[in-house]
């Protein structure tokens, strides 16, 4: 495994200073965005995928779960209807379906262990 980095422009010269900083702050922001997918209509989810409910929908956990696996998810559906099934798993410790009751709400479920299934963080 390679112990530096050597940053590159396209051209092949070395970067000034201000590029790297331009760079990783790029680097940065794609690393830390995850691929985000609107939802209107009822949808399994892939884990490392944000959601946005546009529209009142059930969103369904990965199966089969994996500890550490994570998927985000923001209501801009205007509904308190939209829910979260964990696909046979437990949602916050119940195996129910957790229904979003507060609008403009946002979170990440998160996978725990079959006790407590898909938890918001």
């Amino acid at each position: 495994m390679p112990t530096s980095l050597t940053l590159r422009s396209v051209k092949g010269s070395a970067l000034t200073h201000g590029e790297v900083d331009d760079n990783f702050e790029a680097l940065r922001e794609a690393i830390d965005t995850p691929p985000q997918d609107f939802i209107t209509t009822d949808t399994t989810a892939v884990a490392g995928v944000e959601y946005v409910f546009k529209a009142s929908a059930k969103l369904t956990m990965p199966s089969p779960p994996v500890p550490g696996a994570w998927v985000d998810w923001i209501d801009r559906s205007g509904t308190t209807t939209c829910s979260i099934d964990g696909n046979g798993a437990n949602v916050m410790g119940l195996a129910e379906v957790m229904t979003l009751t507060l609008p403009n709400s946002s979170g990440r479920m998160k996978y725990l262990d079959a006790t407590d299934g898909w938890v918001v963080c």
